[in-house]
């Protein structure tokens, strides 16, 4: 009998099953971001709606004379990312939140009532002829 602990075929196994583990994580990180809008609204109202395409910076007034910059960026793992990259508020809370890539954490920015997310686009039901 064999002493040995791990023999060969069973870390060629491991090998596949970790590379398998992988492509299903990268291939379910690049379909949670596609097709996602980036929905800003000031006040209550939208403001933005954006399909994440291509990196870009959008400039979100308020009536105050306040700003957000709200910027559009990939990540490392080739999904698109939200975050709020400037504003003129006191206390930039909604800079310091970072980078946002899911569709439930919300980037809000109270003195300028403005909210950036990320919002999953919706296959359209087609009606059905009666």
């Amino acid at each position: 009998m064999n002493n040995k602990l791990i023999s060969k075929k069973d870390l060629i196994l491991l090998a596949a099953l970790l590379f398998a583990a992988l492509l299903v994580f990268s291939a379910f990180g690049k379909i949670r971001s596609k097709g996602n809008y980036l929905i800003v609204t000031r006040d209550g109202e939208v403001v933005v709606r954006e399909l994440l395409t291509e990196e870009k910076e959008i400039r979100i007034e308020s009536e105050d004379g306040g700003y957000n910059i709200i910027r559009i960026i990939r990540t490392d793992e080739g999904n698109f990312a939200v975050m709020c990259s400037e504003s003129n508020c006191p206390e930039k809370i909604c800079v310091n939140k970072g980078q946002v890539v899911l569709t439930d954490d919300p980037i809000v920015c109270l003195p300028h009532k403005m909210t950036a997310k990320l919002v999953k686009k919706q296959k359209q039901k087609q009606k059905c002829c009666q």
